[in-house]
Formats: C-alpha cells, sequence, structure tokens
C-alpha cells in the first residue's frame, strides 16, 4: 500500500519510480546493485533488490542470474535452481550469461545425493527402495520450507512499511489530503480512512502469516519423520 499526501511531496517521487518502466540500463544498473549488496556479505538485501529487477522485467537475463546467487548464498540451493531454470525458459538470450548454466550445474551437483562409501556392506533392495522413495518427499518437503521462509521474510518487510506509513500519516496536520492507491489508480480519503485500510491491511498479513506459520510447524514435523525413517533403515544396514 502507498499512501500519498499533499504535504509530502518527496512520497509522490518514490511511488513515481517504483511505477515507471525501467530501462534495460536501468536493469544493468539493479544487477550491479545486487552484486554490491553480494560483495559486502548482504545477501538477503541482495535477494530482494534482484527478485525486484526479474519482476520489473521478466526477461533480462543477469537478473535471474544475481537472484540464483543470493539464494545460493542463503543456503536456498533448490529455490535457487529453480530460478535459474526460470530464466533458461523465460529468460532473453540466457546463453549470454554463461553463469547461468555453470551456477545450475554447479547446485544440481551439490544437491545431488551422495553415492554410499566403497568398501561397506551392500545395501538390500528393499531398503534402497525405500531410500528412493523418501528422498523426493524430503527434498520437497525441504524445498516448501525455503518458500515458506522467503514468504515469512516478505511479511515481515511489508508489517515493517506498514507500520512507518501508518505513523507517518497519524502524524498529519488534520484534514490532509490523503491518496490511497488501488493498482494503477490513487483513491482520495481522508486520514482516518486511510488509517483503518492499513489496520485492515495488517490484520491480513498477520492472519497469512499465521496460516505460514501453521503449515511450518507441520511440514517440520513431516521433515523429522522422514528423517527419523532414513535413519531408522540405514541403521538397518549396519
Amino acid at each position: 500500500m502507498t499512501v500519498l499526501s499533499d504535504a509530502l511531496p518527496p512520497v509522490f517521487c518514490l511511488v513515481t519510480r517504483g511505477s515507471a518502466a525501467m530501462s534495460s540500463a536501468h536493469d544493468a544498473a539493479e544487477a550491479q546493485k545486487t552484486a554490491a549488496y553480494g560483495a559486502v556479505g548482504k545477501w538477503d538485501l541482495a535477494e530482494a533488490d534482484a527478485k525486484e529487477c526479474v519482476k520489473r522485467n521478466p526477461k533480462f537475463a543477469k537478473g535471474y542470474h544475481r537472484l540464483a546467487n543470493a539464494q545460493q548464498q542463503l543456503g536456498r540451493k533448490q529455490e535457487a535452481i529453480e530460478t535459474l531454470k526460470t530464466a533458461q525458459s523465460t529468460a532473453t538470450d540466457p546463453e549470454k550469461v554463461p553463469g547461468i548454466k555453470k551456477l545450475l550445474r554447479q547446485l544440481n551437483q551439490e544437491v545431488a545425493p551422495k553415492p554410499a562409501q566403497s568398501g561397506g556392506r551392500q545395501v538390500p533392495m528393499h531398503i534402497a527402495k525405500e531410500l528412493q522413495e523418501l528422498q523426493p518427499q524430503f527434498q520437497k518437503i525441504q524445498r516448501e520450507l525455503e518458500q515458506i521462509e522467503s514468504k515469512l521474510a516478505a511479511y515481515t518487510r511489508q508489517k515493517k512499511r506498514l507500520a512507518l506509513v501508518e505513523r507517518e500519516v497519524a502524524d498529519l496536520p488534520e484534514g490532509t489530503n490523503t491518496y490511497r492507491s488501488i493498482g494503477k489508480m490513487f483513491l482520495q480519503t481522508n486520514r482516518d480512512e486511510n488509517a483503518a485500510s492499513m489496520k485492515s491491511e495488517e490484520k491480513r498479513v498477520d492472519e497469512q502469516v499465521s496460516s505460514l506459520e501453521a503449515r511450518k510447524n507441520y511440514l517440520n514435523r513431516q521433515k523429522q519423520s522422514v528423517q527419523d525413517n532414513i535413519t531408522e533403515l540405514l541403521a538397518q544396514c549396519t
């Protein structure tokens, strides 16, 4: 949600910049900004910048590469793989960014199951089959957990923005005209209406966070169950 005020022209400048179409030069600048964050280890900011970059221009191949690199550094390797696959199918000339194939190959090697140590006891066929069935379950759960963590982080940032705007609106003089964004349009509202709208948005965000947390807890229990099953099966091989 964006709130504009007649008394706050700088806020309008921020909205105008956010709604303008990005040129290719702007895309490159955003990608470099992402790289700058990565250079100082601020991978969460690098990820947020790269996401904004590919959101504005889904055809910008280098933006996907920067995003996948940040996701890898944050430990979300499966999500990084999906990002790179999206680059290959969606971006313009992804082959001109050789880092995409290289990083995808590296990540696939890292998430691939490690071969059993040679010289050990051979795994019985029925146990090997069960382990093979459990592996995709574990990967699916892990992938969804990573997605939930990403969404929770986004909602945390959204709540901070809402709280900031809410304080700014509360400090406006009585009778100040304010505007609320609805898609690409702006609706003139009074201060109280805007405050009520933000309260409603905060409630919606809290409900989403609560739902995601419940799902996260459920998935963690499922993950632990799968891990226990794998441990038990491996113990039978010793």
